[in-house]
Order: C-alpha cells, then sequence, then structure tokens
C-alpha cells in the first residue's frame, strides 16, 4: 500500500474496501446507492484491535465473501456488521501473534465451523465469548483466557 495522504488508512482506503464489498455482495459500485459508511467503522473496529491495513480488509472480505455465498448475497453491507464484528474479535486473521494464546486459532477454526454449521443447518450460533467458555472448558483449557488477559 502506498503512503496514505492523511496518514490514516481508514480514512484513506475505506471507500475503496467498501466498493469491494458491494462487488462481493453483488452489486455495481457504480450505479448502487448502498451505503458503504459500515465499513469505515469495521475498519476502525480493526484497527483498534491491532490489525493493519491488509489483515482488515482480508477479514472483513474473507468475512463477506463467506457469508454472501448463502443468504448475504444482495443485502446491504450493514447485514454483515454482526460477523465481521465477531471476526475482528476472535482474531481470524492474526492480528497481535504475540499476544495470542497458542490455541487460539483452533477456538477460532471451531468456531468458525460452528457458524457454518449453524447457518447450513437454520439454526442459532452462540456467540464467541459464550462457545470460546465453551470449548476452553471442553478441551481442558478452563480459565485461560483469563490467565491470557491478565
Amino acid at each position: 500500500m502506498q503512503q496514505s495522504p492523511t496518514g490514516d488508512w481508514v480514512t484513506d482506503e475505506w471507500m475503496n474496501v467498501g466498493n469491494s464489498v458491494l462487488i462481493e455482495i453483488g452489486h455495481d459500485p457504480t450505479r448502487s446507492l448502498q451505503q458503504t459508511g459500515c465499513v469505515r467503522q469495521w475498519l476502525a473496529d480493526a484497527r483498534r484491535a491491532g490489525y493493519e491495513f491488509e489483515a482488515a480488509r482480508e477479514t472483513i472480505l474473507a468475512v463477506v465473501r463467506e457469508r454472501a455465498k448463502f443468504a448475504g448475497r444482495g443485502k446491504p453491507p450493514a447485514w454483515f456488521t454482526k460477523p465481521v464484528a465477531e471476526a475482528i474479535q476472535a482474531g481470524v486473521v492474526k492480528a497481535a501473534e504475540e499476544t495470542r494464546a497458542p490455541w487460539a486459532d483452533f477456538v477460532n477454526r471451531d468456531y468458525a465451523d460452528h457458524v457454518t454449521a449453524c447457518v447450513r443447518g437454520g439454526k442459532k450460533r452462540l456467540p464467541y465469548a459464550e462457545f470460546r467458555a465453551a470449548w476452553e472448558k471442553r478441551n481442558g483449557y478452563a480459565g485461560a483466557s483469563a490467565e491470557c488477559a491478565a
């Protein structure tokens, strides 16, 4: 990525990412009247979580791409806000690897599988925090999240 004019990649790149989101969900960005302001917030949330621009962009587009395969085609970008926020919170893409628990990738992979199974089966998915607590207990890491945060 080239040097940004304002020094803030959220401000400089949110429209480009917004257009990419529109393309992924089946809208023509040159003709669409869909609002993409939520993409700016997604990027700001990702930056706050420790992501660099490329990682934030790829995380957002991966979530939108996956959700658009099933029920998200043709929906407005704001429809993807909750799954994007969960992916950013879960650290699906490496945000700050040195502070992550060694088992974090496993719980994130299992959560992604859980969400996919729920979407395909028409079931309600667990919020990430509940899923992670149950996963830690089931796999012998009970309370490990609190230890890593301390």
